[in-house]
């Protein structure tokens, strides 16, 4: 039987995951409907993709070297600030280019450092 921590935890991981990736999806589909630009919508893509995986490695490495449920909350409070930043620049129904990609450039960094924190905080969720 899972420790009520590591069930705790992974419930966690997998809704702020979901949540992030979710947003994305969700703003590409709005921004597709709205604009009906391509280009606009395999930019935000590549800016998502492009975060992500630039900053796996390094967010990689500084999990690591700090606390692991420090990141993983880190990881959860930058989600959800960029998801208020995204429906606060949105609610309007205007799309703004800047401010756009760089709060998508945010969700996907909240993302990756997640993602850098789950793989490593399992054995300190888990009795042996």
């Amino acid at each position: 039987m899972p420790s009520p921590d590591f069930v705790r935890f992974r419930t966690g991981q997998f809704l702020a995951i979901l949540g992030g990736r979710c947003s994305f999806l969700s703003l590409s589909w709005w921004l597709l409907a709205r604009t009906g630009s391509k280009a606009d919508f395999t930019r935000l893509a590549l800016i998502f993709s492009l975060c992500g995986l630039v900053s796996l490695p390094i967010f990689a490495s500084l999990a690591d070297r700090w606390s692991r449920k420090a990141c993983a909350l880190a990881a959860d409070l930058w989600s959800l600030a960029g998801v208020i930043a995204l429906w606060a620049a949105t609610w309007d129904g205007h799309y703004r280019p800047l401010v756009t990609e760089l709060i998508v450039g945010s969700l996907a960094l909240g993302v990756s450092l997640m993602t850098a924190v789950s793989g490593s905080i399992i054995p300190s969720l888990v009795q042996r």
